[in-house]
């Protein structure tokens, strides 16, 4: 979800994402497995699973199913779950990165 907010964000400000990842290569900011994820968006690699978003959305509502009444407690993961169940819809055989592009299509609705 944070690579494909941080690429929404690149575009929303007119920052090559390709020069973020070579910024970002190394540092701590950026795990490898990020900039895997971020490289994947910028080539248009999403179709191409590693990790299908339709398995990552059903460990999100595990994880909250298994939280039980504490789930409550748990926003941001609540949040995330809808936002992947609504891109689950026409993603969820790509991979988890596709979540960019709903994010996109997001962006451009409210424009």
């Amino acid at each position: 979800e944070g690579v494909a907010e941080v690429a929404t964000l690149c575009d929303a400000l007119s920052v090559d994402p390709a020069r973020l990842a070579e910024l970002a290569a190394g540092g701590p900011l950026f795990p490898a497995w990020a900039l895997q994820k971020l490289r994947k968006i910028i080539d248009n690699g999403v179709a191409e699973p590693e990790f299908p978003l339709r398995w990552a959305e059903k460990d999100v509502l595990l994880a909250l199913s298994a939280s039980g009444k504490a789930s409550v407690a748990l926003p941001i993961l609540s949040e995330i779950a809808d936002v992947w169940a609504d891109a689950a819809e026409d993603f969820g055989s790509y991979d988890l990165s596709a979540v960019y592009l709903a994010l996109q299509r997001r962006r451009k609705s409210l424009a």
